[in-house]
């Protein structure tokens, strides 16, 4: 079986930056703070890595194609069934702007060639003061140029 080619931490941590800013670009945050590998107490919207980065191809050019799983994790304390409704629309909204290539951030030597939503929205969890976490997943593909 081939060896499957992980991508480094260094290179992890830049594209999972430039989600963060793509995702600090949705016009419909409305004061959301969005977060990395973290949450803010109250209200937030969190990007999550996820294992599995690799290289999907490497090319003659010295260039890669790369593959990185993430998550965007919407934590709240809705209080009726309406605003536990209206969590997984909001994180469906911004998942489809997300996956929209025409949204996708111009950059240097990179080219994100796709952000596939992998899951719909859904409550992945739930604490006892009634805090619950809303969970989306994507893979994102890109092109690298050396």
């Amino acid at each position: 079986m081939e060896e499957v080619e992980k991508l480094s931490q260094i290179e992890v941590n830049k594209m999972l930056r430039t989600v963060y800013e793509y995702v600090n670009q949705y016009e419909e945050l409305k004061g959301l703070e969005v977060c990395f590998e973290t949450f803010t107490d109250g209200t937030s919207l969190a990007l999550f890595s996820q294992p599995g980065a690799h290289v999907v191809k490497r090319f003659v050019t010295g260039g890669f194609r790369g593959f990185l799983p993430f998550c965007l994790v919407y934590r709240s304390n809705p209080t009726n069934d309406n605003q536990r409704l209206k969590k997984p629309e909001y994180l469906s909204a911004l998942a489809g702007w997300m996956a929209d290539s025409a949204n996708y951030p111009e950059l240097e030597n990179i080219e994100i060639e796709e952000i596939e939503q992998t899951s719909v929205p859904y409550q992945s969890n739930t604490d006892e003061s009634g805090v619950s976490d809303y969970m989306v997943t994507f893979n994102l593909y890109y092109r690298k140029e050396d």
